[in-house]
């Protein structure tokens, strides 16, 4: 079976790593092929070390017909039998260049960013794909909630390797926060750092650690700045080595205000770091509150320096809710499980369903 795996970016994101896991794990009967809407990112090198074809269209400009071009040419001379959309931006690609590709189709994460962005050329789209694949319940009933209607709407848990790793001494005296994300205002960072303002008058010696880039990043200087923070705060950038710092840290928050950070909830609990996140519907099908992470009201600061100070004060605590936290995803979201629901979707879809006229 050949597939076309069309996806927006390459980047760091929870798209790119969810496809990077599934290329790994998925049987070697399926011949993969990548096409990204956008450059080279980090995630193109490593699909390529797993034998996987990957090209990148550079689709900057709405105006250029050269992309629109590559892609037309690669469907013709691929012929996939499966078109999976990462998104509702590769799912407007693809219908640019023609509906005759939608019923070979399954699109997963499938709302943009902010709900009002979805229009009725989106609704009208996901209405003629084989199929529309949600990551959770929630997901599923938001798609319901802004009109998005398929006879085969199904929920598809997303997958999350545990690796082994030394924690850091439950002794150590300098406490670690991490937020993990693009530095946007969706991701709740400017929360999270008054939260830690308010954290460190009672743990002077805690540092925050921002993993990530994006729009935000001058406004979250400037704000850590006010705060006098910016000794504390420390803005890595992009990092190569996430899971290492995961286990490193001491706290994992995922503050975030609108329906984004499963990824890194999922790599902090597979990590064994335990994660103190807001309450979002999505969220709350991976933490069970206080038994693999603690959830808090979204926006509340000083709910989440409780919760956080419980646990650096009681490093049993911690430890436990971090096992725990391992050992409920590599039950419920091993990578081995996460490629079958795949695969059995893959092979719902008909070999070479014909393909409509015109478009």
């Amino acid at each position: 079976m050949k597939i076309l795996h069309l996806i927006p970016s390459l980047d760091y994101c929870g798209a790119a790593a969810q496809l990077g896991l599934l290329s790994k794990h998925l049987p070697q009967s399926h011949a993969m092929h990548v096409c990204c809407l956008g450059g080279e990112g980090p995630w193109a090198q490593r699909l390529r070390q797993q034998g996987r074809s990957v090209d990148c269209l550079n689709w900057t400009r709405v105006c250029d017909p050269t992309p629109p071009w590559k892609l037309h040419r690669l469907l013709k001379s691929l012929a996939p039998d499966v078109i999976h959309a990462w998104g509702v931006p590769a799912l407007r690609a693809l219908g640019l260049i023609g509906r005759r590709w939608l019923p070979r189709t399954l699109v997963s994460q499938p709302l943009p960013h902010r709900r009002k962005q979805m229009g009725p050329l989106d609704r009208w789209l996901l209405r003629r794909v084989r199929a529309v694949v949600a990551s959770s319940q929630a997901e599923a009933a938001l798609c319901h909630e802004v009109g998005v209607r398929n006879r085969h709407l199904v929920v598809v848990p997303p997958g999350v390797e545990v690796v082994e790793f030394n924690r850091k001494r439950a002794d150590s005296q300098n406490e670690s926060i991490l937020c993990i994300g693009a530095l946007e205002a969706r991701k709740g960072f400017r929360d999270a750092i008054w939260a830690f303002d308010i954290l460190h008058y009672v743990f002077g010696d805690a540092r925050l650690l921002l993993v990530g880039d994006g729009p935000q990043r001058a406004d979250l200087h400037r704000f850590a700045d006010g705060l006098e923070m910016s000794d504390h705060v420390d803005f890595l950038g992009w990092r190569d080595d996430v899971p290492e710092l995961l286990h490193d840290a001491d706290v994992c928050w995922a503050p975030t205000v609108a329906c984004t950070s499963r990824q890194v909830v999922l790599e902090s609990m597979a990590a064994g770091c335990p994660v103190v996140a807001a309450d979002r519907p999505d969220l709350r099908e991976l933490i069970l509150e206080g038994q693999t992470g603690f959830l808090v009201p979204a926006g509340d600061k000083v709910a989440i320096c409780k919760r956080t100070r419980s646990l650096f004060r009681n490093p049993a605590l911690a430890r436990q809710i971090g096992e725990a936290a391992r050992a409920h995803v590599a039950h419920h979201f091993a990578p081995a499980t996460f490629a079958q629901r795949w695969t059995d979707q893959y092979a719902a879809t008909p070999p070479h369903p014909p393909l409509a006229k015109g478009g």
